[in-house]
């Protein structure tokens, strides 16, 4: 993508001749108006002056060079018809009062005036012209020579004539150098124009250090909040977009769109430029909403004068967005737009044209018209060659290009020779952690595969994560939780790609690359956010603890904007997303500044291994989309990844398809119950899911397991082997989020001095003035952050929320045992089980154990209709965007809320999730949602679960007691009673659990709606 250039040209503004003092006048007040950066002013001034002039001195050089004046003024106002005649009349002037001088610097704005409009003939002419003068008049060493070569230099850039540009530019920055200096404004343009010219050419590491040697030096001279410091920031920040470097990349392209705005304002070519440069950016890291916002943007200014360059760059970066986003229709007008006006600018050779065209070939190829690619291919393919060469990066991207297209119609033998040619030159020009290379290296991968040659294929797939990792280390240091996710999304077609190719692929024992992917990908931002908690809390610096508590308070007001439908969303919801994006980036990068050194070593499946003990396995499940561009196949399959103690590497099994599981998932039943009882009464799931793995599990007892996609929904202790025989009765099964965690041998367990915090016999349609007595002992740390708008709620007077009259005993039971054992355990119920209450537990207050008996819910993401004021008011949560806000736990009042009679000035009873993930409880070791259907939410690939289950991860709880169906209100009792029993007696909260569990089993055989429900996450 192209960027604005600094190019040099000369006034001369000394006059020769006394004429009348008005004239001078006002040309001392366009001067003026310019330094102000008021070119309309400035223009107005210099036509007063000229109406003067002529009046005793037409044809003077005063009036010649005032003429030069207003046509560089017009120029700045992109009035170019105008700008055109005045200057022509200048050099007329001039060139008959023979004053050369004048005329090369008439010759430079001339030439600068039709670059601008894309008319590179014309302007090599006036620049050629003004050079000649030149070194006729100074000589080839003169700093005005100089700026000719740079001038001259830069519009061969442009026009793909590099090693004439390269000549230029170096002698150039040869006279710069010495005359006035390397510190001077010639110099610090010239070093800015050589890296345009290397970015160009694919020689990024040279164009970085050219320049950052202009940014420094435009920083001390003009200062950070000048238009020149504007250019030079623009043009790194472009350079480091393409080198991946995105950090860097955002931060200064912003610094550049500011100065812009403040300077030009919003309407400004130059302004809309850099905002194009953003959607670039933007895309890149997979935000396509931002993405569009921008070169939408960019596109308003654009279209009033679309007989320019960067007119074209709108439009492919629109045609590349749209691409991706599979708005076929719309890239294809975009990309069309930009060929087309490429070929009027430029003529149908040029290196941007021919980029235009392998664009739209492109586009073919997600449509598969292999026919219509592949001479468009090789016709980029020559014409890069003959522009640029063997060596640079575009030759490189049409030849790994053109390589697909031999691979997808059968001729890998042909595509190895041009992808691996490819490769090498991408290595060379960029090394391998730039984004290219992995691509490159992956479509290689899969060539050598069509090849069997299977050993070269696995080694590049092994190179391109290595790469992979490196960059999203990079990006996870400057990025919020939803850029993350964004970004996410660009590397699920790579990870699906390497499952594709290992899934069919002996031998299975030889898996480690597999494991290594899934633990590394499994849970990554959970992870990530869990570690920002943790570094900014355990820092204690005060600066950092403000900008935080902000953050928090910025997200707990977004929680009623993000429930209220679209149509009824304010400027305010975008202005708080905005802000809270911008400090969880800002705090993302002070905690990654300071928590580096507490970063543990990188765990991978050696280590895992080396953690097992005899008679102990860990298994990772993998959920991946097949993938074959081939073949059209709209297949998700699962795989098993099995490591032992003994075992030379993990092994890889083979599972099922997705809908088979599914299918089992959503069989139609009378009631809920029967469903699960019939669902786990057959074999059905253990000839699916566990069956396949039998083989490798000899003399093992203890698994420790981490499930993906719709394995979260199912209860492994329930699975039935055969008529005697369930899956809990031959292995002690322990649920992880990722078996990374097997390498933390320390088993949380409560301790005497722990406290515990139990809410039950909730009282959901409490009075208004019970409500609020109970809500003030805490209305002194915090306000009311109500999660529904009080608009959106109705009249009614049923309740909504029966009472669970077993949830009363059930908490007092665990109290009083918990009396017994001299532990400290507060008691939250009817009125007192609020909001505000669990709030309270936020950071150094929250407790050992915290205990939820009551409703839960969780809405599936559905199609959702437009909630109206007249829908009742639980509505608002099944048609949020937000999972988190589509689950939650129900407290005091709740019903009164839920009804539409909330009371005013306390929190509205519904804990959704996104409000639970907004604390941080970094002492809790363990939860109980002993409420229905807790484990449930909407199922993100290695993301796992986003519900409640994540919610709580997110706030640091070490372990998860929840729910995947309906819990039956008695046996959920009688479950917490026995596993409370053993838990406050020996402390071991896994081996609780599972004496809990398997009473419950021995009670209820055959009945696992009964006692399977609930499940244990560490």
């Amino acid at each position: 993508m192209k960027s604005i250039f600094l190019c040099l040209f000369l006034l001369s503004g000394v006059t020769r001749t006394a004429h009348s003092q008005l004239w001078k006048n006002y040309a001392d007040s366009a001067r003026s108006a310019r330094m102000e950066r008021k070119p309309a002013i400035a223009a107005d001034y210099y036509l007063k002056s000229l109406d003067e002039l002529k009046k005793d001195s037409l044809g003077s050089y005063t009036y010649g060079i005032t003429c030069m004046s207003l046509g560089t003024v017009y120029i700045n106002l992109f009035e170019n018809d105008k700008a055109k005649t005045i200057l022509q009349e200048a050099k007329k002037v001039l060139q008959k009062i023979n004053e050369q001088p004048a005329v090369s610097d008439v010759c430079d704005n001339l030439g600068n005036m039709y670059r601008n409009i894309s008319r590179y003939d014309e302007a090599e002419k006036a620049y050629s012209e003004a050079k000649d003068i030149r070194e006729k008049i100074y000589g080839r060493s003169h700093r005005f020579y100089a700026i000719s070569c740079d001038n001259l230099g830069i519009l061969y850039e442009i026009t793909g004539r590099h090693n004439e540009a390269f000549s230029l530019l170096t002698e150039a920055r040869n006279i710069f150098s010495n005359n006035p200096g390397k510190e001077s404004r010639s110099y610090a343009v010239n070093a800015d124009n050589l890296g345009l010219l290397n970015k160009t050419t694919g020689r990024f590491a040279e164009a970085e250090k050219y320049m950052t040697e202009s940014f420094g030096i435009w920083k001390k001279i003009s200062g950070e909040e000048s238009l020149d410091f504007g250019v030079v920031c623009n043009n790194l920040g472009l350079l480091y977009r393409e080198m991946g470097e995105y950090e860097k990349s955002e931060s200064i392209l912003l610094t550049a769109k500011k100065i812009r705005e403040q300077i030009l304002g919003k309407q400004h070519p130059a302004y809309a430029l850099v905002c194009n440069n953003l959607g670039g950016l933007y895309d890149k890291m997979g935000q396509a909403l931002k993405s569009e916002q921008y070169l939408l943007e960019a596109r308003k200014v654009y279209e009033k004068n679309k007989n320019q360059f960067n007119y074209s760059v709108n439009c492919e970066s629109l045609g590349l967005l749209y691409s991706k986003t599979d708005s076929t229709d719309k890239a294809f007008v975009f990309l069309q737009d930009c060929y087309e006006s490429r070929k009027k600018l430029l003529g149908v050779n040029h290196f941007y044209t021919v980029n235009a065209l392998m664009n739209i070939g492109g586009l073919y190829l997600k449509q598969k018209k292999y026919n219509l690619i592949e001479p468009i291919f090789i016709e980029v393919k020559n014409t890069y060659d003959n522009i640029l060469g063997h060596d640079s990066y575009g030759y490189a991207e049409i030849c790994t290009n053109l390589a697909w297209i031999y691979y997808l119609t059968m001729r890998s033998a042909e595509a190895e020779k041009l992808g691996m040619e490819a490769l090498h030159t991408v290595e060379k020009n960029l090394g391998r952690e730039n984004l290219s290379y992995t691509l490159f290296a992956n479509n290689m991968a899969i060539i050598y595969q069509d090849l069997g040659k299977d050993k070269k294929a696995d080694s590049l797939f092994h190179e391109a994560f290595a790469a992979t990792r490196r960059r999203m280390e990079k990006v996870f240091q400057f990025t919020s939780e939803y850029e993350k996710e964004s970004y996410l999304q660009t590397l699920v077609g790579d990870r699906d790609m390497y499952y594709s190719f290992r899934y069919d692929r002996l031998p299975f024992s030889e898996a480690g690359e597999c494991y290594d992917r899934s633990i590394y990908f499994r849970n990554l931002i959970l992870s990530s956010t869990q570690q920002l908690n943790k570094n900014i809390y355990d820092k204690s610096d005060s600066t950092i603890t403000r900008k935080y508590n902000e953050w928090k308070s910025i997200r707990q007001q977004l929680a009623y904007w993000l429930i209220k439908p679209e149509t009824e969303q304010t400027e305010e919801k975008t202005l708080l997303e905005e802000k809270s994006n911008g400090l969880e980036k800002e705090l993302t990068r002070l905690s990654s500044a300071f928590g580096k050194q507490q970063q543990q070593k990188e765990i991978n499946w050696e280590k895992i291994k080396a953690a097992l003990k005899q008679g102990e396995a860990a298994i990772e499940f993998s959920e991946f989309a097949w993938y074959d561009e081939r073949v059209n196949k709209d297949s998700i399959y699962y795989l098993a990844l099995i490591i032992e103690r003994g075992m030379k590497e993990p092994f890889l099994v083979k599972l099922f398809e997705k809908r088979k599981l599914n299918s089992l998932l959503k069989r139609k039943s009378v009631n809920e119950k029967n469903k699960i009882n019939q669902l786990y009464s057959s074999t059905e799931l253990y000839e699916l899911i566990w069956a396949p793995l039998e083989k490798y599990l000899g003399g093992v007892k203890t698994i420790y397991f981490a499930p993906s996609g719709l394995l979260n929904y199912v209860s492994m202790a329930a699975i039935k082997m055969n008529n005697s025989k369930l899956l809990s009765d031959q292995y002690q099964l322990v649920q992880l989020l990722n078996t990374v965690s097997v390498t933390d041998n320390e088993e949380e367990r409560l301790m005497p001095a722990d406290k515990l915090v139990l809410y039950g016999g909730v009282q959901y349609d409490a009075d208004s003035v019970s409500l609020v007595k109970a809500a003030i002992p805490y209305q002194q740390q915090q306000t009311a952050t109500r999660s529904i708008p009080e608009e959106l709620l109705i009249d009614n007077d049923q309740p909504v929320f029966l009472p669970l009259p077993k949830t009363e005993s059930e908490v007092m039971f665990i109290e009083k045992e918990a009396i017994k054992k001299k532990m400290t355990a507060q008691v939250l119920k009817g009125s007192a089980a609020n909001e505000e209450s669990f709030k309270s537990l936020n950071g150094k207050n929250s407790p050992s154990l915290i205990h939820f008996a009551t409703h839960g819910f969780f809405y599936p993401d559905t199609k959702r209709k437009r909630v109206g004021l007249n829908d009742p008011a639980g509505l608002v949560f099944k048609s949020s965007d937000n999972p988190l806000l589509r689950s939650g736990l129900v407290l005091s009042g709740a019903s009164n809320t839920w009804k539409g009679k909330p009371v005013v000035g306390i929190e509205d009873g519904i804990l959704t999730g996104y409000e639970v993930a907004n604390m941080y409880l970094p002492n809790t070791k363990l939860v109980v949602l002993s409420a229905c259907r807790t484990g449930l939410g909407d199922i993100q690939r290695t993301e796992g679960v986003y519900g409640l289950q994540r919610a709580f991860k997110i706030a640091g709880v070490k372990n998860l007691v929840m729910s995947l169906w309906d819990v039956d209100d008695n046996a959920g009792a009688e479950f917490m009673q026995l596993f409370y029993t053993d838990l406050l007696l020996k402390g071991n909260i896994s081996a609780s659990f599972r004496k809990a569990q398997d009473m419950m089993k021995l009670k209820y055989p055959g009945n696992p709606y009964i006692w399977a429900a609930f499940v244990m996450i560490r």
